[in-house]
């Protein structure tokens, strides 16, 4: 691509440039990374803007997330002010949004969309201490909108008195050919393989260069207007370097010339269009892409700053804000423009439905939003209740006693659902009531978490299920918090509970395991353990009061951090793992599976070499027994070695105690004549890590072994670690070092990170593996490594797929060896406890750092 610097344009006619700059990191987002990205990015940026507004000739508009603001006002006041002195500048033009940058489409509740547009007015007036009213536009996630969120857009505005303006991805959201007959997209020929020269499509479409103006669309009888940016102009921008020889690099000039060279074709269509409106050109881009994306802030400031005076300098340009454009300019009333991807086929179904479709093809995802999708049904259940309440008592009124059916069965579909509810709980005596209400509904709402359900999924960015998992605290929270408000409203409800439930919606039943202290799901595809959500005694034994104290500072926008941690987390939570894929086929789509905890494998160890035989992961079990909060499954498989059959019954048994939970095996080989080899059993328990250390980003995990110190067990055993070392501020895998211990039986496994929160408190949870007399009488080797080594492996450099512990979690592996009499019982105990302060024993032999966080100088 080549642009001519000496080409002659018409000066008389102006084309408008409207740059928008969104800024925004997630929640939990950790302080070192945060502190980077603020130094190399957000730092320059207020410096670029605060030397910038003095020319009268620019302008910009800036859409700041929730998220992004808390942490400034938690971290940064003195930025704060700087904001403050933007908000009034009519040359700079601040964005409205969602108050966590929600992915609110997952949300099957209709209230949601005017909660999280309210909640930001109200977050920024608590902030800035001003009225809102200078924010112009919302921002949506630029891929992420569908008719349904539109509508649910246009009444929030309405409500709330803000123009509902949008900026959508031109190439996804307006078509920009016509069909002809024969083409793809022509459904005649598709459906009935006729090419009808006759048949021509009757539905208007602009061309793609006539897509520069604010479109007015209608949705139920609302305005929406809706302006497309085009992806050439986003990934041009500060584009310094190219990525390979076949790439190019972008100037300051270049980019001028890019939008002049389009100038001419965009007069051409706006002339033809009408209305006498002068066109603009939308820029949207991440204010990351400055300084944090390259490294190098100075010279992308550089870089930015002069192509804002170039263009400013340009007697054809004309930098405005949307604010100004939409008063000055107007819009273009083009109903219906096609703002979905409904039509046609739901626009290849699973491919291009943005987060809903990678809810199929990320399995870690989707647990996530099973796991909301429960906690709605549960605040559904609640809000149904109040809503028979006030029905009960408007039934008094004889005049309306008759249509008091229709009003209350409507209020369940109402955008304004939460806020009716709220004012209904706050009839009750105790206050407590609507507190809790209010509470549960924003920890759900922060769970849709946009940055942790898309950014981070790159291997790229991390990798890290961190943020995910943190959502997962969040919602189980809310859980506990409901059955709080059950116990208000007066109804019959048990904590103990053991169900089939299709709770990953994959249509199969899985068994939920619940008590007060954990919730336990297990596939009966595998009898995998999917889900294990444990919570802290000190939630358990909070009161109300003391439990609203401890959510207070999040509630109320004053600090987000990991502290719910030690409140409820997910022990069994891991990305995708690149061995366990599933291929359809040479095209390269396939289908990743997260690890799970409890698999079983078996090998056979012939003269002393160990050959893999073979897993009951894909295999379906069966219900034998099930009592209390115990359950026993089955299933029997056949293996095939050398031409001899090994017939297993596999059968497992869990059951919960408390803040235990109990796994027994028992493993029978039912065809055992003239079976000579040894079978070894090999459960895998997989427990999920997380960032230890958000502040320094030094991580440490320690894995600790207690011992049987009696006499007469003369067995030694060996244990086999991978480790890592920091290499250049790199965790790196020691290439073929295996860190071989042998030492007496073990009876118990601790895993123990250390963890330090953003007030410099420090953790230290803890979780304990107890093996069972039979299992210690049977170990020969405990290995141990990350849980998985590689996230969709080869569709990215490898390299960049690698995971450790850090970020894959860890994997617990004994082998177990089959007795001769070739049935055998096997037993495990897991416990923890997040409220401990534990230290690791220094110098203690059976003690094994998971990370070496010494730093090493490259070998290179």
């Amino acid at each position: 691509m080549k642009f001519d610097e000496k080409s002659n344009y018409e000066i008389d006619e102006v084309v408008n440039i409207c740059f928008i700059f969104h800024f925004h990191q997630p929640y939990w987002q950790p302080y070192k990374i945060w502190k980077k990205i603020y130094s190399k990015s957000y730092q320059p940026w207020f410096n670029l803007l605060s030397e910038m507004i003095s020319n009268p000739h620019f302008y910009i508009n800036i859409h700041f997330s929730g998220p992004f603001l808390i942490r400034v006002y938690q971290n940064n006041r003195n930025h704060i002010e700087i904001i403050k002195k933007l908000i009034n500048n009519p040359k700079i033009n601040l964005i409205a949004g969602f108050v966590d940058e929600a992915f609110v489409q997952l949300s099957s509740r209709p209230d949601d969309i005017l909660f999280q547009l309210k909640s930001y007015l109200d977050l920024f007036r608590k902030i800035f201490k001003v009225n809102p009213k200078e924010l112009f536009g919302i921002h949506v996630v630029e891929r992420e909108l569908s008719a349904r969120l539109a509508q649910k857009i246009a009444h929030a505005s309405k409500f709330l008195d803000l123009t509902p303006l949008i900026y959508l991805d031109a190439e996804t959201y307006f078509e920009s050919y016509a069909v002809k007959p024969g083409d793809s997209m022509d459904l005649y020929y598709k459906y009935f393989n006729i090419r009808d020269p006759v048949h021509r499509t009757v539905i208007p479409f602009i061309p793609n260069e006539g897509l520069n103006f604010i479109f007015k669309d209608e949705i139920e009888g609302m305005p929406i207007y809706t302006i497309p940016m085009h992806s050439k102009y986003r990934y041009y921008l500060l584009k310094r370097k190219k990525r390979n020889q076949n790439d190019i690099s972008i100037t300051p000039l270049d980019y001028l010339n890019l939008i002049l060279n389009e100038k001419k074709k965009i007069l051409k269509y706006s002339k033809k269009l009408g209305n006498n409106i002068k066109p603009i050109i939308l820029i949207f881009s991440d204010a990351e892409r400055l300084g944090q994306w390259s490294g190098e802030p100075k010279e992308d400031l550089i870089w930015l700053k002069d192509l804002f005076k170039l263009i400013i300098k340009n007697k054809s340009l004309n930098l405005t804000t949307l604010r100004s454009y939409f008063h000055e300019q107007g819009f273009l009333d083009t109903y219906p423009i096609k703002i979905s991807n409904s039509y046609p086929e739901f626009k290849n179904w699973s491919a291009n439905r943005g987060i809903r479709g990678l809810i199929f093809s990320d399995p870690k995802l989707r647990k996530v939003y099973c796991q909301t999708l429960y906690l709605e049904n549960l605040q559904n259940r609640i809000d149904t209740l109040f809503i028979k309440k006030l029905k009960r008592e408007f039934s008094y009124s004889s005049k309306v006693k008759d249509i008091g059916v229709n009003i209350f069965s409507n209020l369940l579909y109402s955008p304004d659902r939460f806020y009716l509810i709220k004012e209904i709980a706050k009839t009750f005596e105790n206050p407590i009531v609507s507190k809790l209400y209010h509470v549960i509904n924003r920890l759900r709402n922060m769970s849709y978490i946009e940055d942790g359900k898309w950014a981070t999924r790159h291997p790229n960015f991390g990798n890290q299920p961190h943020l995910d998992s943190m959502a997962l605290s969040f919602l189980d929270i809310a859980e506990f918090l409901c059955f709080r408000m059950l116990d208000h409203l007066n109804q019959n409800h048990c904590f103990d509970m053991i169900k089939l439930i299709d709770w990953n919606k994959n249509g199969l039943k899985e068994i939920l395991l619940q008590n007060i202290f954990q919730k336990v799901i297990i596939s009966l595809k595998g009898s995998h353990i999917i889900f294990h959500q444990i919570r802290s005694t000190k939630l358990i034994k909070s009161n109300d009061n003391e439990i609203l104290s401890l959510l207070s500072p999040i509630i109320n926008y004053k600090q987000i951090d990991r502290s719910t941690e030690n409140l409820s987390t997910n022990i069994c939570f891991t990305e995708p793992d690149s061995e366990l894929e599933t291929n359809f086929g040479d095209h390269g789509s396939r289908k990743e599976k997260c690890r799970n905890s409890f698999r079983i494998n078996i090998s056979i160890e012939e003269n002393g070499i160990s050959t893999y035989l073979g897993n009951f992961s894909d295999s379906l079990f069966i219900i034998d027994k099930k009592d209390n909060l115990s359950i026993n499954l089955k299933c029997k498989k056949n293996f095939k070695y050398k031409n001899k059959n090994f017939n297993f019954l596999l059968k497992k048994h869990f059951y919960l105690d408390k803040s235990e939970l109990n796994i027994d095996l028992e493993v029978e080989l039912l065809n055992n004549d003239n079976i000579q080899e040894n079978i070894i059993i090999i459960p895998e328990l997989v427990f999920t890590l997380l960032p230890s250390n958000g502040l320094d980003f030094t991580p440490e995990y320690y894995i600790d072994f207690r011992l049987f110190n009696i006499s007469n067990y003369k067995t030694l055993y060996e244990i086999e670690t991978s480790c890592l070392e920091l290499i250049d501020n790199k965790l790196k895998f020691k290439k073929s070092i295996i860190k071989n211990i042998r030492m007496e039986p073990c009876k118990s496994i601790f895993i123990m990170p250390k963890i330090v929160e953003s007030n410099n408190k420090i953790r230290n949870p803890k979780i304990s593996i107890n093996l069972k007399e039979d299992c210690i009488n049977s170990l020969k080797k405990i290995e141990i490594s990350p849980a998985i080594k590689h996230f969709y492996r080869s569709v990215f450099l490898n390299e960049n797929s690698l995971l450790n512990y850090h970020t894959g979690g860890i994997k617990i592996q004994p082998h177990l060896i089959l007795s001769k009499s070739n049935n055998q019982k096997f037993g495990f105990n897991i416990n923890y406890d997040l409220d401990e302060n534990f230290n690791r024993t220094c110098g203690n032999p059976q003690s094994i750092s998971l990370l070496n966080i010494k730093k090493v100088k490259n070998p290179k």
